[in-house]
């Protein structure tokens, strides 16, 4: 009988080599598309909430969202809710209504793939482990995964693309800045309306981010941002390393395609004020100074996306 031939050792590893090359070579080209159809995802999200927050503006005088723009329609009654945010709810700061979506549910219109992919369910924004600005809720399952330009949101001095608004008061009598008389800008609703931004087309209402408000405080695109453990509001440091923050919590965006080893940005996804959406401009992560803020902070190019000096 003749024997069946076979392959031989050499003739396998040639096959297996062969394989392992040809992935090496698709292996990237397969992450890079992956990574752009998470991408699409995530504007297709931001243009929905930004569809449902002119359809909440319609409803509450043409106003911006408020702060708390992510609460959910009703409290839960489970104790996940602070108190901060249970009068957000009752004063009608929720999108939930015209989102039919909200922080807490699997792949809800406020989670982006990308974020999740590569940060895990547990990365958006901690009310009560970094930001420490708003207590009472855990965020196991959080998952907002987009902020709000605070420029035109909340009362910010010189820096706004609306109308100025007010300072409020804390309940103390002293002068409690950014959430307005009566803390109306954070539950309530903004302090500008959308007829009187200006340039809707090239200033950023929501953007990739992890924590619902974006201030120029805790956020840069080109530097690392984190919470340096203090318990004082506005409490972050800039550096340009994720190396020096110690291992600290880092406030986390622009996730998006390949990311730097340094900084781990990529680019970020941009909900503008006219409603479109659209990967972040050339040149706006460029940090070049372009000059001095009225406070004698430097302004960069992203900043003129999110402001007008005045």
């Amino acid at each position: 009988m003749k024997a069946k031939k076979g392959f031989t050792l050499v003739e396998l590893l040639v096959v297996i080599s062969i394989i392992a090359i040809l992935l090496a070579v698709l292996m990237p080209s397969l992450n890079k598309a992956r990574e752009s159809a998470r991408s699409i995802v995530c504007r297709t999200h931001q243009k929905q909430i930004t569809l449902a927050a002119s359809l909440w503006s319609n409803d509450h005088e043409g106003y911006v969202v408020a702060g708390m723009w992510d609460v959910p329609a009703k409290d839960p009654g489970d104790g996940s809710i602070g108190e901060e945010a249970g009068e957000a709810i009752a004063r009608g700061a929720s999108l939930e209504k015209y989102t039919a979506s909200r922080d807490t549910t699997k792949g809800s219109l406020y989670s982006c793939p990308t974020a999740i992919a590569k940060f895990g369910k547990d990365f958006f924004y901690s009310r009560k482990d970094v930001s420490g600005l708003i207590s009472g809720r855990s965020n196991a399952a959080g998952a907002t995964a987009y902020g709000v330009n605070s420029f035109a949101v909340m009362y910010t001095d010189y820096k706004y693309i609306g109308v100025k608004g007010e300072p409020g008061t804390d309940e103390n009598g002293g002068t409690y800045v950014e959430w307005g008389t009566n803390n109306t800008y954070m539950l309530e609703h903004g302090k500008s309306k959308l007829m009187q931004i200006q340039q809707p087309s090239a200033k950023v209402y929501f953007t990739d981010f992890s924590y619902i408000i974006l201030s120029d405080w805790m956020y840069s695109p080109f530097q690392v941002v984190y919470w340096n453990g203090a318990d004082k509001l506005k409490n972050y440091s800039f550096v340009g390393n994720i190396r020096q923050t110690g291992g600290k919590p880092i406030v986390q965006l622009r996730w998006h395609g390949t990311c730097d080893k340094n900084t781990g940005y990529g680019y970020g996804n941009i909900a503008w004020f006219d409603g479109s959406v659209s990967a972040e401009p050339s040149g706006f992560a460029n940090s070049t100074r372009l000059g001095r803020d009225s406070d004698g902070t430097w302004k960069y190019e992203w900043h003129n996306y999110f402001y007008i000096r005045h």
